[in-house]
């Protein structure tokens, strides 16, 4: 988390999320996962897949705005207001309250999109409405189905590596950072 912001995106020195950034990331992820019921580590793993902990990384663009840690859809918290590239009104240090905010949004949604529990509930629902008995929430797969739903608003369940018009390799990565995987060379291109 770091470096993220200048060893990922190319953002300028200084922009780089700080210590008491990281430890107000833990804090927002911790009450997130608490008042959600998603698991801390999967929120983490979807926030280091979509900025690597860059409290100040830009919105994404693909249709619809997806701003701060998250990448949430539509949310009205980030710490970069003007985007890529203009880095001349970065928010520094970034407030606790829209670290938090950025959080929040991508757990729980926003009043544009579904968060992280949404998305976990309907690969559940999926799941039982399928008659697989094993999928209740705890199962592996429902965290993959889940990741693949919230990097593309959609799940082809017989191929995860199906990203529509998104990373096909999403619910791969996330996977591979649940199972320990850092910055190790993977199979999924």
């Amino acid at each position: 988390m770091k470096r993220a912001c200048t060893g990922i995106f190319g953002m300028p020195e200084g922009s780089d999320t700080t210590d008491p950034e990281i430890g107000l990331i833990w804090n927002a992820i911790q009450a997130a996962a608490a008042s959600s019921g998603v698991d801390h580590r999967f929120i983490l793993a979807i926030m280091m897949q979509e900025s690597g902990g860059c409290v100040r990384v830009w919105r994404t663009a693909n249709g619809n705005g997806n701003p701060g840690l998250m990448q949430d859809h539509e949310g009205l918290n980030d710490c970069n207001p003007m985007g890529q590239g203009d880095y001349s009104h970065l928010v520094n240090p970034c407030p606790a309250d829209k670290i938090t905010g950025m959080v929040q949004d991508g757990v729980g949604g926003t009043s544009s999109g579904a968060g992280l529990a949404e998305y976990l509930n309907k690969v559940v629902e999926h799941g039982q409405a399928a008659g697989v008995a094993s999928i209740d929430g705890s199962n592996a797969q429902v965290y993959y189905q889940a990741a693949r739903s919230y990097n593309s608003g959609s799940v082809d369940y017989t191929n995860l590596d199906n990203g529509f018009s998104s990373d096909r390799c999403y619910a791969s990565h996330i996977a591979n950072r649940l199972t320990g995987w850092v910055w190790a060379a993977e199979g999924c291109s």
